[in-house]
């Protein structure tokens, strides 16, 4: 159920514009001789007697004139229907443009002279009763339960952030781990560079080295992974660990209770697991792709956790006994328990990212707006202003 940020792509049509030639037939008058005098007497016009007059050489303005109305605004280069002469001030990205609708991505999508001026999260991640987002100025700040430390999130500027049941792990652009919260059980032990991904799980975290192979830490339990280096994907669960690989394929270690370590055939692009099941997309692993499948779950299922919509997903996380995704077109739907509303979402949106917490969730739309939803008893779906 850690969370990390995700990306989007958008296809327009392409305009040509066309600009107009001037005529090739143009004339001159023939040079007129009535003037010309034989100065020297040898029966021939001197050559500048041949010359003819400027006036008499212009072309006519029919012939070599295209008209104000042949006048060229400028090429689109990215078909957005907007040149730099209209204001397009990145004629390289057809979702930025005058008129574009702000996103929060760092850049001013409508050409104003601002960059995500509304105010916008950047990640959001749900844990056990708390939540932590990267706010626009790449600070962390989080909410709910602050008894242990699960909200003292450490200052300065991050890229990413991964959510646990108490502890949590942020990396920066260096790709050097910081992490907060109790860690009861050594789940926060490891922290510095060496590291692309982590999970975290109540008792023991895993990590995808960037050799590509995996480190588990904490309690003994599913903290013994699998050798290689072809690995894309680790998630810790409660007790047990899984990874995708570069084959597609789930590998699951550590002791197994109701099927959790046996996860079907793939070919998956996404998983993830929770408290003794997990649920993946199907189909093939492509790092730089969108994925655009159906769900498949397996493992324990006493409340329709492990029983998935139909439909085609591009993101799955789980919590502690139910599950979401968003759909292809961008809408959130859930399953299994919904004690505290966590399986039933927001009817609305665009959503862009998706985080499944204990109780609750939470999901950030492409503006940057965030909202959660489910359990508050400690305030963690109620989201700061």
């Amino acid at each position: 159920m850690t969370i990390r940020t995700p990306s989007l792509a958008l296809a327009l049509l392409a305009v040509t514009c066309l600009t107009g030639c001037p005529d090739d037939d143009v004339e001159v008058e023939a040079p007129d001789h009535t003037d010309d005098d034989d100065a020297d007497d040898d029966a021939t016009v001197d050559d500048d007697d041949e010359t003819p007059d400027d006036d008499d050489a212009t072309a006519s303005d029919d012939d070599t004139s295209s008209g104000d109305d042949d006048t060229t605004t400028g090429t689109d280069a990215d078909g957005d229907g907007w040149t730099e002469q209209d204001g397009d001030c990145d004629d390289t990205n057809p979702a930025i443009h005058p008129g574009a609708v702000e996103i929060c991505d760092s850049a001013d999508n409508d050409c104003d002279g601002d960059q995500d001026e509304s105010g916008c999260w950047r990640a959001i991640g749900a844990g056990g009763h708390f939540t932590c987002g990267i706010w626009e100025d790449m600070a962390i700040h989080c909410w709910g339960m602050p008894a242990g430390g699960q909200t003292a999130a450490p200052p300065g500027v991050y890229e990413e952030i991964f959510i646990g049941l108490d502890c949590s792990y942020a990396m920066d652009a260096s790709g050097d781990l910081t992490t907060w919260g109790p860690g009861y059980q050594g789940e926060c032990d490891v922290t510095g560079p060496g590291y692309t991904q982590v999970s975290v799980s109540g008792s023991h975290s895993c990590a995808l080295t960037t050799g590509s192979s995996i480190d588990c830490w904490g309690d003994d339990t599913g903290t013994t992974p699998p050798a290689g280096s072809d690995w894309v994907h680790v998630e810790a669960g409660s007790g047990y660990s899984c990874a995708l690989g570069l084959d597609s394929e789930i590998a699951c270690w550590g002791p197994d209770f109701m099927g959790a370590t046996l996860p079907p055939a793939g070919p998956f692009s996404r998983f993830d697991i929770s408290n003794c099941f997990g649920c993946a997309i199907r189909g093939d692993y492509l790092p730089d792709a969108i994925p655009d499948g159906e769900l498949v779950c397996w493992g324990w299922n006493d409340q329709g956790q492990a029983t998935p919509p139909p439909g085609t997903f591009s993101q799955v996380s789980v919590g502690t006994y139910h599950g979401c995704a968003l759909s292809a077109g961008g809408a959130i739907e859930c399953w299994g328990s919904d004690d505290y509303g966590q399986a039933t979402p927001p009817a609305s949106g665009d959503w862009a990212q998706l985080s499944a917490g204990h109780r609750h969730n939470c999901a950030k739309d492409v503006h940057g707006r965030v909202e959660c939803w489910g359990d508050n008893g400690s305030g963690e779906a109620t989201v700061p202003n």
